[in-house]
């Protein structure tokens, strides 16, 4: 017999499976709700602005640092999601995207460090002598723990 949704006592909370599947014993990504596994929580927002790169640096990308952004228990690490605009000519329209980065001098990203600092990635290189706005990247910190 299969059971989507199963609330049980001893330390074992709510479960509710995907249909079809029994709660009991489905595996984690065929429950819907699992009461045992924290939630993400958001923890915190900001952005980063970071410049493109001059036309003649041959470095892969720019890096800025947003500064400490999270504290986590040893052993762990905070989950985050960024979207941004990218480097353009003053007056270009940039649309709000998720992070990329092409074969050529394109896109931007984000990391973060061992030490729990938010790095913004910027990729573009500026065309001539035209400086190019900065990479806008804004990011939410997520975490599940504590």
């Amino acid at each position: 017999m299969s059971r989507s949704v199963i609330f049980q006592g001893g330390g074992t909370g709510l479960k509710i499976a995907a249909g079809g599947q029994d709660a009991a014993s489905a595996g984690v990504f065929d429950l819907l709700f699992n009461s045992d596994i924290k939630p993400l929580r958001l923890w915190g927002t900001g952005y980063v602005a970071v410049p493109s790169l001059t036309n003649f640096n041959w470095s892969p990308a720019w890096a800025v640092s947003a500064g400490p952004v999270v504290q986590t228990p040893p052993g762990t690490y905070p989950l985050f999601m960024i979207a941004g605009k990218q480097s353009a000519p003053s007056g270009s329209v940039r649309a709000l995207k998720t992070p990329f980065h092409t074969s050529g001098y394109d896109g931007y990203g984000a990391f973060i460090s061992p030490s729990k600092e938010f790095w913004g990635l910027n990729f573009v290189h500026d065309a001539g002598s035209v400086r190019y706005m900065d990479a806008i990247i804004n990011f939410a910190i997520l975490k599940n723990y504590g």
